[in-house]
């Protein structure tokens, strides 16, 4: 997975490093050592956690503790959130990333995941499939910005071959094809409209080329992004 340009224009590097917090994760309770200012300044999560009572490990250590999470993926989660990118080649491990940073209410870290879904669509040729997308619709809550990002990939970009490919695998998926559906018949009424008009401006859309802030989350630390253009063609006909 491509590495992926920041959310938007910032001081990135403002934090207090001064003072640290372990994270215990996975039923193994591996440890993570993390700076406090930059937790709570990326994740409302971790601010509300810190701002109560810690709680202590058998040592005396102050943790919080993530019992029910992937310690990979935390791992891969922190990378993405001290350096901004996503260093990982696997749409699978991106998509827990963006899970993951939603769970601790870090949409910083969530629009870097995003981007980097589609500048690796755009690059390699792909939209995610059926089971990926599975993965995703199960994990996430309806209105996610992930989950306007899959439908609109099959809204817009779908082929064919992928459809066939998709139905030969026999996933029940009746939700997510009625998201699809339900985005056809926008499109649909947007294209008589523009008919009826005498303008067709803007009704063939590529994912990569809407504005950056498209499919973001923002809050008083990641807000909308600088309007500086968006990325290169797609024309997505695999899927992944």
């Amino acid at each position: 997975m491509a590495d992926d340009e920041r959310p938007a224009k910032r001081a990135r590097y403002d934090f207090d490093f001064a003072d640290h917090i372990h994270v215990l994760v996975g039923p193994s309770k591996r440890d993570f050592v993390v700076h406090v200012g930059v937790l709570t300044k990326r994740s409302a999560f971790f601010k509300a956690a810190v701002s109560k009572r810690w709680k202590t490990s058998g040592d005396g250590t102050k943790a919080i503790v993530l019992p029910d999470d992937d310690a990979s993926v935390f791992h891969d989660y922190l990378q993405c959130m001290y350096t901004g990118t996503v260093r990982t080649g696997y749409l699978r491990r991106v998509i827990d990333i963006y899970i993951l940073a939603d769970k601790l209410q870090d949409p910083a870290s969530m629009n870097i995941t995003i981007n980097a879904i589609i500048r690796s669509s755009d690059e390699k040729n792909f939209i995610p499939g059926r089971v990926n997308i599975s993965h995703a619709w199960k994990r996430t809550a309806p209105g996610s910005k992930l989950r306007k990002l899959l439908v609109d990939y099959y809204v817009h970009e779908v082929t064919e071959k992928v459809m066939s490919k998709e139905n030969e695998e026999g996933l029940d998926f009746e939700d997510f094809y009625y998201e699809v559906i339900t985005g056809l018949v926008k499109v649909k009424a947007e294209v008589r409209a523009a008919e009826d008009s005498g303008t067709s401006d803007g009704l063939e859309e590529v994912i990569s080329e809407r504005p950056r802030c498209y499919y973001h989350q923002h809050d008083d630390w990641c807000p909308p992004c600088a309007s500086d253009g968006s990325g290169s063609d797609s024309g997505g006909s695999e899927s992944e």
